[in-house]
């Protein structure tokens, strides 16, 4: 895995997929950029792309004064986190003042292009990976290829107290959206857990929480120790990131383990530990106190395992699509 950069490094060849891996000193020069610096990268946010980098792009000079006169004085860390590093598109290429001739504007729009296939496909178009990592760190919700952005505006639009309400009023349109996931996972190793989920939405549908929250609970164990090869210990101790501060090519791995460790968090019933009231493997595992066991967390459990059991089909499928016979699923 490429090592965590901040924001995230793109990589040799990422960048030369973006088009940007040959932009030189004639296309800087064309673009207006040719004295961009060190302290302005820092003032832009992108002080972390590293110099190596920097140079390969051919930006490896960024200097403040010419910053201002490129029109990008005013990115900062907010437009960078909403162009996402992720979404620049032809839009906020505009806004960003890049307009400096076809060539830098097509190798930035083929980059926007390879970033945006970062994102989740459930996310809405015009919502910042940094919103969806706040989102999803203050609720511990799994919001990766579930649910369908519909839902997901509802809740960045609601009140913290109140988004509880939102994933029980849209009950129904997450485990279809669940299925439809899943019917995407056709690898043979994979069908026993996706028809253990199956069972648990149908259960799920039918207000069963218990069964649905237990058989849930069960696959996300299931992949933990199976497909990503570690101990529970282990699983908190090393998912524990921000995805945010991952590398573009791993980012939707992180954001979907992301919110394990909080799903592990310790609870011993022989220790007379409270039980959780949020979704918990272990009081889902050992106890089937009401406490634990509500509608919320049965749908919480779900959206994690189904997930986890997507990213885990999309490892597979890159795999053999590259011609290798294992699968490498390395959290460090």
């Amino acid at each position: 895995m490429i090592a965590k950069a901040g924001l995230a490094i793109l990589g040799e060849q990422m960048i030369a997929k973006a088009g940007l891996a040959n932009l030189g000193e004639q296309m800087v020069a064309k673009a207006g950029l040719a004295n961009l610096g060190e302290q302005m990268v820092a003032k832009a946010g992108l002080a972390i792309l590293g110099e190596q980098m920097i140079a390969k792009a051919g930006l490896a000079i960024l200097g403040e004064q010419m910053i201002a006169k490129a029109g990008l004085a005013n990115l900062g860390e907010q437009m960078i986190a909403k162009a996402g590093l992720a979404n620049l598109g032809e839009q906020m290429i505009a806004k960003a003042g890049l307009m400096f001739g076809d060539p830098l504007r097509e190798a930035l729009a083929r980059a926007a292009e390879l970033c945006r296939g970062v994102d989740p496909p459930n996310w809405p178009n015009d919502v910042s990976a940094s919103q969806m990592c706040e989102l999803i760190a203050e609720t511990g919700w799994s919001l990766t290829y579930v649910p369908r952005a519909e839902v997901i505006r509802d809740l960045l639009d609601a009140e913290p107290a109140d988004r509880d309400r939102v994933v029980l009023d849209h009950a129904k349109d997450i485990t279809a959206d669940c299925r439809a996931c899943l019917g995407e996972v056709t690898q043979t190793e994979m069908s026993h857990l996706v028809d253990a989920l199956g069972q648990a939405l149908d259960a799920l549908d039918a207000d069963l929480m218990v069964p649905a929250q237990a058989t849930a609970a069960s696959v996300v164990g299931d992949v933990i120790y199976r497909n990503l090869g570690l101990t529970f210990a282990a699983a908190v101790k090393e998912l524990d990131e921000d995805p945010g501060e991952m590398p573009m090519p791993y980012f939707r791995f992180w954001l979907v383990v992301s919110t394990i460790p909080r799903a592990l968090s310790r609870f011993r019933c022989d220790d007379g530990d409270e039980i959780p009231d949020r979704f918990n493997r272990h009081a889902a595992a050992h106890t089937v106190d009401p406490r634990q066991y509500t509608k919320v967390n049965a749908v919480a459990a779900l959206m994690l395992a189904t997930g986890l059991v997507r990213q885990v089909a999309d490892e597979i499928q890159a795999a053999e699509n590259e011609g290798r016979d294992e699968v490498e699923v390395e959290v460090r």
